[in-house]
């Protein structure tokens, strides 16, 4: 089974860079240069550039070819992306997926089933005694 694109990469001239860095120079210059315009519609802006690319691909390499790398890479490479991010934030402990928090026993008792671990505790905090003679 190949497993190839039907668009040759190696084959497309260096004008085909031009809208990836259209797209980084818009992602990294936009929000300094115009703030309100990128935060309102930076969506819209990069969605400009990806149809902008897409077009041109189907205008000189064929409509079937810019399908079939848009469906290619979605599937191999964006959706493998997702899955990845999705599973370090999972890892990480950024999802509670049991409704209660998972730690080793231990004295400390959990306040609340949203409270973070590092306020778990429901007894206040034991005051130190001043040794400094007052």
């Amino acid at each position: 089974m190949d497993h190839s694109l039907p668009l040759d990469g190696a084959s497309l001239a260096w004008p085909w860079a031009l809208p990836f860095v259209g797209i980084l120079l818009s992602i990294a210059v936009g929000p300094l240069l115009f703030p309100k315009l990128w935060h309102a519609h930076y969506g819209k802006i990069v969605l400009a550039w990806a149809v902008l690319t897409l077009t041109l691909l189907a205008i000189f390499q064929g409509a079937s070819v810019a399908l079939a790398t848009v469906l290619q890479v979605m599937l191999s490479d964006y959706v493998s992306f997702i899955l990845l991010l999705f599973a370090l934030y999972t890892v990480a402990g950024g999802i509670l997926v049991s409704g209660s928090i998972a730690r080793a026993p231990g004295p400390m008792s959990v306040s609340s089933p949203s409270a973070p671990w590092w306020r778990a505790s429901s007894a206040p905090p034991a005051r130190r005694s001043s040794s400094c003679g007052r």
